[in-house]
Order: C-alpha cells, then structure tokens, then sequence
C-alpha cells in the first residue's frame, strides 16, 4: 500500500492484496433408506475435499480537498464474500422419500467491484455532512435453493451421480428419483448490480446553553436499488406414450428440464436502512441510546415467485453508558442489545385461485435475544 500525497489539495492512497485459501474438510455422507423389500439400511461414510483459490484485490482511493470546508473522494475497491461453512462441506444428507440436503464444495466465493464517489462537507457547527454515491457489480452470488436429482450434477460434487451409486453398492430401485429435490447451494450465472445513496450527518450542539452544549447526535441513511436475473430450474411433468413389448399401447411420464430466468432484488439486500444514535458526553459521562431500522428484505429464493420468503421492516435498539472512575484509567460501562426483543417476521404469499391475488402468510417469527453486559475497565 502507498499514500502519496500531490500538491496541498489532491492525494492518492492504493495498494493490492493478495488472497491464498485452501479448505480441506471432511463431512458426513448419510444415506437413510425405508425400503419396501425390508432391506432398510444406514449408509454412513465421508466425504473429503481440497481445493485452493487465489484471489488479487487492488484498491484504489483519491481525495480533492477543494476548499477548507469540503473535499471529494472517489474509490474503486474489489472485495470478497465468502459462503457460509455449511454451504460448501462435502456433507450429504439423503432420506428416501423425505427432504435431503447437500453441500457445495464447487461454490465459488462472491467477487465484488466496487465504485464510491463521496461529498464531505465539515464547518464547527455543522459538523460532518457526507452525501455519496455507490455501485457495485457481483459476480457469483450465491444462495440456497431446491434443484432435482437429474439436474444436480452440474451444480455440486457431494451428492452421489448414478456410477457413484453403483460403486456403493445400492440396488437402481434406491437411486434418487429423477424429479427427487435437493436442498443445495449454487453460484447464479448472471451478475447482480448494485446502486444507492447515502447520506450522514455526525454533529455535537457544543454552541448551545447547558445541558444542551453537551448532546451529539449522528444520522445516517442509505437508499438503495438492486437487481439480479435469478437462474430458476424447473422440471415439468410431460405425458408421452409407447408401445410395450407385447404390442400393447401405454402412457407414462417423463420430466423436462426449463432453465429460465426472473428478476428480483438481491437475496438479503433491503432498500432502505437508517441508523441514528443519540447521546450526551459529559465531563467523565457518555451515553448513547441507538436506533436501527433495516427494510424488508427477500430471505429465501424459490423455484416460483410464489414460494419465496421475504421479511418485514426490522427495528433494534442498543444502548452504551460510560463512566469514568475516579482511579485513573478505571471506567465501567454498560452496554444493552436490542433492549426491546424486537421480533423479526418472514412472510411468504401464495396464489388465491379464487380472487386471483395472493395472499400474504406469516411463514415465520422469530425473537433476536436482548444481550446486556456490564464491564469494568481498567486503561494503562
């Protein structure tokens, strides 16, 4: 990384950064069967995986202070999101006839370049005014989703293809069914685009009369857009007919496999999110009560529009006191999580058949725990 500084008003600060990661795991594969010939068994083995990326991330930021009281920044960064561990542990979980699940270990990591242009704007009692803008383009997003059986192979290298089956020495009447679902995790082929505005004002009213002169105050902001052409892979039940082989005509059914596309926003992405924090330093004193609201966001992506899950606004207070001691360098302080256990709700609408819009269902509810601590700090 260098700084380098041009002149009294322009700068510039880049470096690289360069990323080696290996992951070497091991994970259960269990197969459950309930079979109709009694043979029902336990199938417990492991899976093993090593596989190395390497990545380059180069980062770039310049600054033009054009007058005392305000500059501009503009900034290109390339950064990584990382899957969760357990989307990408070779672990296989398959009951006959009842939900399975499966890791990825072929899930690449979300790669993402980033463009930041911010306004700052600073004076006594103002404060600190910041307006900016951002975009972002992600390639490899990742997110759980339901794929069948004959489609799986292509996305995931856990889940056993039919030599695999062979080689473990189970009967073709106990192989996975064609149209069989497994929960997995895939990478989507289309990029997402990222865009918004962001606006924060941080500022202390020292200017005005006691107790006032002692109140700070910080608001920030965000409005955002995304969009992503989501990969959707469905199989379709076709009727056909043949002749057996005693020359009597039979129908049966076969699936065919659509690969389409919707757009949607970005899984977990909300379009608005404000934080504001209210407090007051005095003498040895600060304390701040802080308020966050993130919008609704989409939490789970189907194989129909229908079936997707969404939440609803989600609130959280926190609260943060501390006071010095009289023993210098000694201070306690206590600090509160969600002081209200708000609770976050998960929605998800199904076709009225009968009116013809959907109806909205709560899907699920659940409670984020309040936290509280008490500290006692001691700074040489």
């Amino acid at each position: 990384m260098g700084d380098f500084n041009i002149g009294p008003k322009f700068s510039l600060l880049g470096g690289l950064r360069y990323e080696h990661y290996n992951m070497d795991y091991n994970a259960n594969f269990v197969y459950v069967t309930h079979d109709v010939d009694g043979d029902a068994a336990l199938f417990d083995t492991l899976n093993t995986v090593d596989r190395n990326d390497d990545d380059f991330f180069p980062n770039v930021q310049i600054r033009y202070k054009y007058t005392d009281w305000g500059d501009v920044r503009m900034a290109y960064t390339k950064s990584i999101i990382r899957p969760d561990y357990r989307a990408i542990i070779p672990n296989t979980y398959y009951v006959q006839g009842s939900g399975s699940l499966t890791g990825n270990p072929k899930l690449e990591p979300t790669i993402s370049d980033n463009f930041d242009l911010i306004f700052s704007f600073y004076h006594n009692k103002v404060g600190l005014f910041t307006v900016g803008g951002f975009y972002k383009k992600m390639q490899d997003v990742f997110f759980q989703s339901d794929l069948f059986y004959q489609n799986l192979s292509s996305y995931n290298a856990s889940f056993p293809d039919s030599n695999a089956w062979k080689e473990l020495g189970f009967k073709k009447h106990q192989w996975p069914a064609r149209s069989d679902k497994i929960t997995t995790f895939l990478n989507n082929p289309d990029p997402a685009y990222v865009k918004g505005l962001e606006f924060e004002w941080q500022t202390n009213f020292w200017y005005l009369p006691r107790p006032l002169n002692a109140l700070v105050l910080n608001i920030n902001y965000a409005r955002i857009w995304s969009e992503m052409d989501y990969q959707q892979i469905q199989n379709r039940e076709v009727l056909y007919t043949y002749v057996d082989d005693k020359g009597r005509i039979r129908t049966g059914t076969h699936y065919v496999t659509t690969d389409t596309v919707r757009t949607a926003r970005l899984l977990n992405q909300a379009d608005h999110i404000v934080n504001v924090a209210a407090g007051i330093d005095y003498k040895g004193f600060s304390g701040r009560l802080s308020f966050n609201l993130q919008g609704d966001v989409i939490s789970y992506i189907g194989t129909r529009p229908e079936v997707d899950q969404y939440t609803g606004n989600i609130y959280k207070w926190d609260i943060t006191l501390q006071q010095q001691l009289p023993i210098e360098g000694l201070s306690i302080a206590f600090n509160g999580v969600n002081i209200f256990h708000n609770v976050r709700k998960e929605y998800q609408k199904f076709p009225n058949f009968v009116g013809g819009n959907a109806n909205e269902n709560l899907y699920r509810t659940t409670y984020a725990p309040r936290k509280f601590e008490l500290n006692l700090r001691y700074s040489l």
